[in-house]
């Protein structure tokens, strides 16, 4: 089991006073819970917030770190030979390249982005881009490494990307299994934030993991990945107040606090095909975190029954978990809500639950 956070990101009006503490609390009691590996964000995609939350994973997390945003090459290999992380995602990078390891480790030029065609439906821009044939060793990156149960060939992993390529019923598709499988280079493909529950729709056509159509869907993507000797685990998330009511029936997006995000929904994210605003969530009552705990538990096993070597809960970008751990979104005044350790409560009680379920090795 993997847990992402991104302590400095402000993605979805995301704040706190005191990123580092955050950091330092849940790097601590996720490093009790013996989790495979803590997948550190390290920046902020829009530049407000800064500081140094790596290192203070690291100093607090004895397992795996896994970090994100930003890396090249020579960056990764410093990060890890200087032991601050053990492994570098990519994200954009893997979208253009899909052998982005082979590109690395030969030094070739990397292909590059289209991103207008990021978030629309068929194969270009998707699976069009072409790839190298020439393998080499190289440096650190290239080394193998063990997470929990998974033996990744190389520490080049791919990060969670969301692509939108799921039906209308978040059932992955068949163009999804050679998306992945196209990446199998990865020491680890982290599958893109795959939603636990029917009313979690944030981005409209993302894939789901809370029915057997979907399992079975998603073993196509595993079985294509590992017959090109691939792992691969799937990052499962409960969107909370981004999930808009026109995605889900109507249904109310839920939260810690009736905190809506103050920004805009883009068009190609929800039903309307034009911007709307958030929906003002509903805060959830302390007795119904429970059956929250209850679905990350059997995405989890769902995730395992479809063939994924092991699951990543998203705790980070301003989703359900993240923004209990927040003091900008989290204003409760019961068990959940105050200080760190109370808003990290409910998020731990997931990872410790996730952790029972399927092993901190997975």
């Amino acid at each position: 089991t993997g847990y992402r956070i991104s302590p400095l990101n402000s993605y979805q009006d995301m704040a706190d006073a005191d990123p580092p503490a955050v950091t330092a609390h849940l790097a601590a009691k996720l490093n009790e819970l013996k989790i495979a590996y803590l997948h550190v964000m390290r920046a902020d995609f829009f530049q407000q917030q800064t500081g140094d939350v790596v290192a203070v994973a690291r100093k607090n997390f004895e397992g795996v770190i896994v970090v994100n945003m930003g890396y090249d090459l020579e960056q990764s290999n410093a990060a890890i030979n200087d032991k601050q992380a053990d492994a570098v995602a990519f994200g954009t990078k893997f979208l253009a390249n899909p052998d982005l390891v082979e590109r690395f480790r030969t030094g070739a030029e990397l292909n590059e982005m289209r991103p207008e065609f990021f978030y629309v439906g068929g194969n270009k821009g998707y699976n069009d881009y072409q790839t190298l044939e020439q393998i080499e060793d190289a440096k650190a990156v290239f080394k193998p490494v063990k997470v929990g149960a998974i033996e990744a060939g190389n520490r080049v992993f791919m990060a969670p990307l969301t692509r939108c390529r799921a039906d209308a019923g978040h059932v992955p598709s068949e163009a999804m299994a050679q998306y992945y499988a196209d990446r199998a280079g990865a020491g680890i493909l982290i599958a893109e934030a795959t939603i636990i529950n029917e009313a979690g729709s944030a981005f409209l056509n993302e894939p789901g993991i809370y029915n057997d159509e979907q399992v079975a869907a998603w073993k196509k993507v595993t079985e294509a990945v590992h017959a090109k000797n691939g792992k691969i685990v799937l990052q499962i998330v409960h969107a909370g107040r981004a999930a808009p009511k026109v995605n889900n029936k109507d249904e109310e997006p839920v939260a810690p606090s009736a905190i809506a995000c103050t920004h805009t929904i883009a068009g190609e994210f929800n039903a309307t095909g034009e911007k709307i605003p958030y929906d003002t969530p509903r805060e959830l009552k302390a007795e119904e975190l429970p059956a929250i705990v209850e679905l990350f538990v059997a995405a989890a096993k769902n995730a395992i029954a479809a063939g994924f070597d092991g699951v990543e809960v998203h705790g980070a970008n301003g989703y359900l978990l993240d923004s209990f751990t927040r003091d900008s979104a989290n204003k409760r005044e019961d068990a959940y809500g105050g200080s760190v350790e109370a808003r990290a409560k409910f998020p731990l009680e997931v990872a410790t639950a996730v952790v029972e379920a399927i092993g901190a090795d997975r």
